[in-house]
C-alpha cells in the first residue's frame, strides 16, 4: 500500500506526458504490487480509482503515466537494494 500512496504523491507533483490507456495500466499494475505485498482489497482499489477521479478529467492520464513512472522507479530501487543486500550477505560469508 506504500507504493501505491508514494506513486500517487508522485504522479500529483510531476506532471508527464500522456499517453492513451495509462490509467488502466496504472490500475493493474496498482492491483498486481497490492496483492504481491499481501494487501489488495475491492477497498484499496476503489481508494486508488477515487484518488484518478480527484484529479481534473484533462489530466488524469497525466497523473497515471507519472504514477506508473514512480512504481517503475520504486521497483527498480527494491531490487537495488535487494542485489545489494545479497552481495553484503556473500562478503559475510567470505
Amino acid at each position: 500500500m506504500k507504493k501505491v500512496v508514494l506513486a500517487s504523491l508522485i504522479a500529483a507533483a510531476f506532471p508527464a506526458v500522456a499517453l492513451a490507456g495509462s490509467c488502466d495500466d496504472y490500475y493493474k499494475k496498482a492491483e498486481e504490487d497490492l496483492k504481491k505485498d499481501g494487501n489488495y482489497s475491492e477497498q484499496a482499489m476503489k481508494i486508488i480509482k477515487d484518488q484518478v477521479a480527484a484529479v481534473p478529467a484533462d489530466q488524469q492520464e497525466t497523473f497515471c503515466k507519472t504514477a506508473l513512472e514512480a512504481f517503475s522507479a520504486t521497483d527498480k530501487a527494491d531490487s537495488n537494494d535487494k542485489d545489494d543486500a545479497e552481495e553484503k550477505e556473500d562478503a559475510a560469508k567470505g
